[in-house]
């Protein structure tokens, strides 16, 4: 996943998509029952979900050996805390 989220190409968007996806998907848990595991604003875009998963993905590369969703999970976790 990494490599479409660097890209500046047509690839790009799916990188764009599948964190899109996975917010879309977060947001729904609550009607089901289950608590939020980050508490995002209303209103982020794609850009701004890519630039926070880039972002913790620099910061330890060890981090890339984990899968794409647990990732871009605990990234969105960082930076969106339920306070």
């Amino acid at each position: 996943m990494l490599h479409h989220c660097v890209s500046e190409s047509e690839y790009r968007y799916i990188c764009l998509g599948y964190l899109s996806g996975i917010l879309d998907t977060h947001n729904v848990r609550p009607a089901e029952g289950i608590p939020k595991y980050f508490c995002s604003p209303k209103g982020i875009d794609a850009l701004q979900l890519r630039e926070i998963f880039m972002e913790y993905v620099g910061e330890d590369p060890r981090r890339l050996e984990l899968a794409a969703a647990s990732l871009a999970l605990n990234a969105f976790r960082k930076a969106f805390p339920c306070n």
